[in-house]
């Protein structure tokens, strides 16, 4: 499946050079997580992405499953 994650141009040439690393965040949350904020469709500001590039990966879907987050208000879930 292919998953997007949102970022500056700045960060996205570096997730290029060096791949991802984790971060620390609420998430929209009350929790703080760890992880990398991917989701099955671009986000914009609004729905929590940043402006910048999109990075597309391709991961298995059943790698994402067990980290899906799903919300009854949206239709994009995935390795959330």
């Amino acid at each position: 499946m292919l998953l997007d994650h949102t970022t500056s141009s700045e960060t996205a040439d570096l997730v290029v050079q060096d791949g991802f690393r984790d971060g620390r965040d609420h998430y929209m949350t009350k929790l703080e997580h760890s992880g990398v904020w991917l989701s099955d469709e671009p986000l914009d500001e609004q729905d929590g992405g940043a402006t910048g590039d999109a990075i597309v990966v391709e991961i298995a879907e059943e790698v994402v499953r067990p980290y899906e987050w799903v919300e009854t208000s949206s239709t994009s879930t995935l390795g959330r």
